[in-house]
């Protein structure tokens, strides 16, 4: 049977453009920004409603409703974890069934207690997370610090992390799965891809913080794939070559 899945996708336009740096926090303050744009970065935050029909969707899961949020880049501008911490409470308002992280939660920021901030209030609650591929920044002083304090932060919170995994799911008494692989996974030699997504059985919804992975993935065993890593228009045209230019300037 051909059911529905909601999705409660949540962005902010003001996530977009390149790191701030000291200039450009200066001159433009938290405590200034609705004076001078009218309103304030959390203000700018949109829920959008989207039904996916899935086959063999289990009864109990029919109309179930998941939060998605991917690309937090916190630490990227000034007053960015109070536009985070606005998503994670709008999601918590649509009452969803589950929340789903898709990854890139710092930007090249130490504050690893802002993701307690943010999260903490998905404590308790059925949330799943993937990392993204800012998230696997390797520090100098030592290789996977930062990876490893991202997933403690997030199961601090209470956050599953899933890492070429997958977690339950039970509304009404059915079962739905929800797995999750690692960020470069559609980049990796299509034996490791084949070895990975064979080791997972068949899931109604795959989170991957890359997009790319829903080409290497088999619609009957991950009948929805859900994916992060677009934010800002970062689109490519099929067939044409990378022009820095036609990306970020024309699209």
């Amino acid at each position: 049977p051909r059911r529905l899945l909601s999705l409660l996708l949540l962005s902010a336009t003001a996530a977009c453009g390149g790191a701030a740096n000291d200039a450009d926090t200066a001159a433009a303050p938290d405590s200034s920004e609705a004076s001078v744009y009218g309103a304030t970065g959390e203000d700018l935050v949109r829920v959008q409603l989207v039904e996916v029909t899935i086959d063999g969707l289990p009864a109990g899961l029919e109309g179930a409703k998941l939060a998605t949020i991917g690309d937090f880049q916190l630490g990227l501008w000034a007053g960015n974890e109070k536009v985070a911490a606005r998503a994670v409470q709008l999601a918590l308002e649509q009452q969803p069934d589950a929340v789903v992280l898709l990854g890139d939660y710092l930007a090249g920021s130490k504050d690893y207690a802002a993701l307690g901030r943010v999260f903490g209030p998905l404590r308790g609650r059925p949330a799943f997370a993937v990392l993204g591929t800012a998230d696997e920044v390797e520090s100098p002083e030592a290789p996977d610090t930062v990876r490893a304090r991202i997933v403690q932060g997030l199961t601090n919170a209470g956050v599953r992390v899933l890492r070429n995994e997958r977690a339950r799911l039970v509304r009404n008494g059915d079962t739905a799965w929800i797995a999750g692989v690692e960020p470069y996974l559609a980049r990796r030699p299509e034996w490791r891809v084949a070895e990975v997504l064979s080791g997972l059985p068949s899931s109604t919804v795959l989170l991957s913080h890359m997009p790319a992975v829903a080409a290497r993935t088999s619609g009957d065993r991950f009948p929805a794939v859900l994916a992060a890593h677009t934010f800002c228009g970062r689109v490519e045209v099929p067939g044409t070559p990378r022009l820095s230019w036609l990306n970020t300037e024309v699209f």
